[in-house]
């Protein structure tokens, strides 16, 4: 429902194309609807929904999120040795397969350092801490899938600034 091109997403212009059928009466120029004389509330909420979590049937992909940087004894069960913990989420619907981490700290107490972490798959709706080389403090930007190795549903919601406090 709402999907008028067949990609098995239901993009906003074709939302509004439902809605302008609602309105006006006639079917938009290129979209089939199943209803082509008339649109109602239920059906466009259907498409709303199918915009928002994915057509039925339509292949689910990982989505990565970066969850945070923290000292790695606050993250459960701690990490040893007690360095930074980095935490990535997978959103998605399907496991990631292996992917890159970069992290970039901004100290104010010395020059700024970029790490890279190699995580190994994370499964759908799970997450994973690894533990980074030393113990920093400060700002960080952390950026999940730095390397382009995964194709996911959102690849705008990969990247994370924030401070490390000291603890």
């Amino acid at each position: 429902m709402g999907n008028c091109n067949g990609d098995s997403s239901v993009t906003t212009d074709e939302l509004l194309a439902m809605l302008r059928l609602a309105l006006r009466g006639a079917p938009p120029e290129g979209c089939d609807v199943s209803h082509p004389q008339a649109v109602d509330v239920a059906e466009i909420l259907i498409a709303v929904n199918h915009a928002v979590a994915g057509c039925p049937g339509a292949p689910t992909l990982p989505d990565l999120v970066p969850l945070g940087v923290y000292p790695s004894a606050f993250v459960e069960p701690p990490l040893l040795p007690p360095w930074n913990a980095v935490c990535v989420a997978n959103h998605g619907g399907q496991a990631s397969g292996p992917f890159h981490a970069a992290i970039h700290w901004d100290f104010a107490y010395q020059a700024p350092q970029d790490q890279l972490l190699a995580f190994e798959s994370i499964a759908a709706a799970g997450q994973r801490c690894l533990n980074s080389s030393g113990f920093n403090y400060g700002g960080v930007e952390l950026v999940v899938d730095s390397q382009d190795e995964v194709a996911e549903r959102d690849e705008t919601n990969n990247r994370l600034t924030g401070y490390v406090p000291i603890p």
